[in-house]
């Protein structure tokens, strides 16, 4: 018995196969990789390549095998998510990713990578965030006062307008009154 239980040990530590036809997910003696798709599979040990270690390793004795395969493709699933994020994906997403990474770390998973990738990019992203509304904010303010300006620049040309017209009824009015002088002049200085 105990010999079984040491080989059980053994075949569930085997360290990361060579190729993912190699690699085996065995939870308490069950393979479960007829429970998950050739590609959540595929990334799975994508992941645990990446880690150096099998993610579910340390999972509790007895856990269910249908529990763990829900786990591993939730795990799966926010890795997919974290990769196709972008800097304008919504705050709650990742807050969401992150509660339930948070979840299965408590039961067992190893995926503290994926929440310090998480952590960092919920830091940029609320950057990312309190700049962009800022940059919004700013933005409102130019529109506004690029209107304020064209609606000064269309004053402005009014007034203008209005003043060359002015300059040009004063002239005239200028030579009206200087001819009104000069015929005043005229009348005063004519002879009796």
């Amino acid at each position: 018995m105990e010999a079984k239980k040491e080989s059980t040990d053994t075949f569930e530590r085997v360290a990361i196969a060579s190729s993912v036809e190699e690699f085996h997910i065995v939870v308490n003696g069950v393979v479960l990789d007829s429970q998950l798709s050739t590609q959540v599979k595929t990334k799975y040990y994508e992941l645990c390549c990446s880690q150096g270690t099998l993610i579910h390793e340390h999972l509790p004795e007895g856990q269910n095998y249908k529990l763990v395969v829900g786990m591993i493709s939730e795990m799966v699933n926010i890795a997919d998510a974290i990769r196709a994020s972008s800097i304008t994906t919504p705050l709650d997403s990742f807050a969401k990713w992150y509660t339930n990474l948070k979840g299965l770390k408590v039961l067992g998973m190893k995926v503290t990578f994926l929440l310090t990738r998480l952590e960092n990019l919920i830091s940029l992203a609320t950057k990312a965030s309190s700049n962009s509304t800022r940059y919004a904010e700013v933005k409102i303010k130019q529109d506004q006062t690029q209107e304020e300006k064209k609606i000064l620049e269309r004053k402005l040309e009014e007034v203008k307008k209005t003043l060359s017209r002015l300059d040009a009824e004063l002239d005239s009015q200028n030579l009206n009154l200087e001819l009104l002088v000069a015929e005043f002049q005229y009348l005063v200085n004519a002879s009796w």
